[in-house]
């Protein structure tokens, strides 16, 4: 899964390949308007699989095995962290395209 970056300053669950599975949702989602703890960096992503044949599984809530592995083992504290990570990544990445 990567982070994408959006022009809106709300998340677009509409757009993020997460949206029909809500166990994943719920632990991503604190990352998806995401801001820096000093306020500096903020912005909104949605999440997309690095893997875009399987992006109509994911919208019929068929995630891939391994997906599904690694969320059930990983700690949601783990989980939230490598989000925020990502998200921000993906908004300075964003900011130094303009």
């Amino acid at each position: 899964m990567h982070a994408v970056y959006g022009d809106s300053p709300f998340s677009a669950c509409s757009f993020c390949s997460m949206r029909n599975l809500e166990k994943f949702c719920n632990l991503l989602r604190p990352s998806c308007n995401y801001c820096s703890t000093d306020g500096s960096v903020f912005g909104a992503v949605t999440w997309m699989p690095n893997d875009s044949s399987i992006t109509r599984q994911m919208e019929m809530c068929l995630p891939p095995r391994e997906m599904v592995s690694w969320f059930n083992k990983t700690s949601p504290d783990d989980i939230k962290n490598v989000a925020m990570k990502m998200a921000h990544h993906a908004v300075v990445a964003s900011r130094k395209s303009r």
